[in-house]
């Protein structure tokens, strides 16, 4: 019962964890010489750029 419990708690940080990074995080990956290589929805909202135009292609 104990290991179903831990389980449980450990897919709802999970779950939480997941919710925050795609609600609440802006996300951007770039290359060694700074060219954006991914931003998330949030970035792009927030520039007022869609995101085919900030990554580098």
């Amino acid at each position: 019962m104990k290991l179903v419990q831990k389980e449980v708690r450990k897919q709802r940080s999970e779950d939480n964890l997941k919710e925050f990074l795609i609600n609440d995080t802006s996300i951007s990956v770039t290359d060694v010489i700074g060219s954006v290589l991914y931003v998330n929805n949030n970035i792009s909202d927030l520039i007022e750029i869609p995101n085919p135009r900030i990554v580098h292609s």
